[in-house]
């Protein structure tokens, strides 16, 4: 007999994250999976449909038609409650903001909050992020009105009781991102490949990067590369700091899924010179593919990586310390196979789908 009946709520930003794990949390729970897709969804429908049917899931898809702060968004929000309401599950685990709409919705409803979840991303908003007023005001309402929280990151969770001591927490981190299974390197590599991969905003640190990269051709000019993968709404300022554009592998546009794994084939090391962290899906994604990292010292990514041992960190900033450490590389002083041992021991220990789902389940039987 299986154990509590949860309404898991997905929104459309999360399907990747949530597509690993509720199939396995359906095998001891008796899960309801409604997920809840925009205009704009990279997910098709079908694919989320051929998924409960694989695994034998009860899942709901139900459909934005228009922008979500129109009344068409507002009717499908509020069929939503009252399937909750109607339905009255044991959890109801939220992973979905539903601006302006879902929430005040919820929290008015005559389901009992205590027994909601949220899974927390973003305690703290990320450097430069704009626009953000009604995100951040609809958190603090969740914050102060529900009781329960899941965090995929340790060092959010530790911020986030030292305001709330009171709420009920469980970390259960997220699962590797993969795009297809790994394809075989190029056999025609000849230098030493960097890369960096996703969208470039004013957070992830970028220019450190490239001015990096103009140093190091200086002394390397033929045995490295920097690939920059991802789009990016100011690159034609960002250009302008690269000083020498043979180092520089520019792919500067979105990324189709199905470029991923040859793309981190041919990757020796992904560079991710943050400002700050809460997760990283690119790390994951370079996880997935056992291709280890260099990244900023910030304690988000010292939960992934241990300086020197499976992974490299530097200061935050510091230009110096990431040419020291990707030099080393270059020069051979670095012993690649003891790191990526140690990476994939990581791997299995913490964060494979077993380890993952074990905490899920914890979390979710002790509300």
């Amino acid at each position: 007999m299986k154990q509590k009946r949860i309404f898991w709520i997905t929104g459309s930003s999360f399907i990747d994250v949530d597509l690993p794990i509720v199939p396995k949390i359906n095998e001891n729970f008796d899960i309801t999976w409604i997920v809840i897709r925009q205009q704009d969804c990279w997910f098709p429908e079908t694919e989320l449909l051929d998924t409960f049917q694989k695994h034998s899931i009860n899942g709901i898809v139900l459909n934005i038609p228009g922008r979500l702060r129109s009344f068409a968004s507002f009717k499908v929000f509020f069929k939503l409650i009252k399937m909750i309401e109607r339905s009255n599950p044991d959890v109801c685990y939220v992973n979905y903001l539903g601006v302006p709409y879902l929430w005040p919705l919820l929290l008015c409803s005559t389901y009992d909050s205590n027994k909601i979840i949220y899974p927390c991303h973003d305690f703290m908003d990320h450097v430069g992020v704009k626009n953000r007023n009604i995100y951040s005001l609809i958190k603090r309402i969740i914050f102060k009105k529900v009781n329960h929280f899941q965090f995929f990151s340790r060092t959010q969770q530790k911020l986030f009781l030292q305001k709330y001591p009171r709420k009920s927490t469980f970390y259960a981190p997220l699962y590797l991102k993969g795009f297809g299974n790994p394809v075989e390197r190029s056999s025609q590599k000849e230098k030493i490949q960097f890369l960096f991969f996703g969208s470039i905003r004013e957070n992830k640190g970028i220019e450190y990067l490239i001015e990096a990269g103009n140093r190091l051709y200086e002394t390397y000019p033929d045995k490295f590369s920097i690939k920059i993968c991802g789009g990016c709404s100011y690159w034609e300022e960002l250009s302008k700091k690269i000083k020498h554009n043979n180092c520089f592998d520019l792919h500067i546009r979105r990324i189709e899924n199905q470029e991923i794994p040859q793309i981190f084939a041919n990757t020796d090391y992904l560079l991710l010179p943050y400002l700050d962290v809460t997760q990283s899906g690119p790390l994951l994604i370079s996880y997935f593919y056992r291709v280890p990292v260099i990244a900023s010292d910030h304690e988000g990514f010292r939960e992934y990586i241990e300086d020197g041992v499976t992974g490299f960190l530097h200061k935050n900033k510091s230009v110096d310390e990431m040419v020291s450490i990707m030099s080393k590389i270059i020069e051979g002083k670095v012993e690649d196979s003891y790191i990526k041992e140690n990476l994939e021991k990581f791997i299995q220990n913490e964060i494979s789908i077993e380890e993952i789902q074990k905490k899920y389940e914890i979390g979710l039987t002790s509300i």
